[in-house]
């Protein structure tokens, strides 16, 4: 989602970039969070049906695709949005897979602390790939009609 905006918002003449607004970088991300919360109830009926390492699998392929996708669309805004869409959705169905994953290989008594670890880690994971990300986009730079951005 982060080189989602990045890759909206650049001027045309970067190659890459589609010079659309902010308010348009932000829009292409909405469906995505629309299809996180109507799909968290779908990956509960999933995980328990077949079980939470299921749900994860299929999260981490649907992850894939919707990259896989970005990775050869990203010139069209529509097909973008698509991508962000279908990883956000593999996003929504691991994230409701993963605390009962973790409530499974705890003792019972220890589930609230072990569910607080599991989304503290993630936090500190997202938080670092932000950075991680950042530092990469600010170091990989060329300049395009005068203004610097990102390779």
């Amino acid at each position: 989602s982060l080189v989602t905006a990045q890759m909206v918002q650049e001027p045309r003449s970067t190659g890459y970039g589609l010079g659309a607004s902010l308010v348009v970088s932000g829009l292409c991300l909405l469906p995505g969070g629309v299809t996180m919360v109507l799909l968290s109830p779908v990956s509960a009926r999933i995980s328990a049906k077949h079980g939470p390492r299921t749900s994860l699998a299929l999260a981490s392929a649907v992850i894939a695709a919707g990259y896989g996708v970005r990775y050869f669309t990203s010139h069209s805004l529509w097909l973008i949005v698509a991508g962000a869409t279908v990883v956000a959705a593999g996003t929504a169905i691991a994230y409701s897979a993963l605390p009962a994953l973790v409530m499974r290989g705890v003792p019972v008594g220890e589930t609230g602390a072990a569910n607080g670890l599991n989304t503290l880690m993630r936090s500190v994971g997202q938080a670092f790939c932000s950075a991680a990300v950042a530092a990469v986009l600010a170091n990989m730079t060329f300049v395009a009609a005068g203004r610097t951005a990102p390779t």
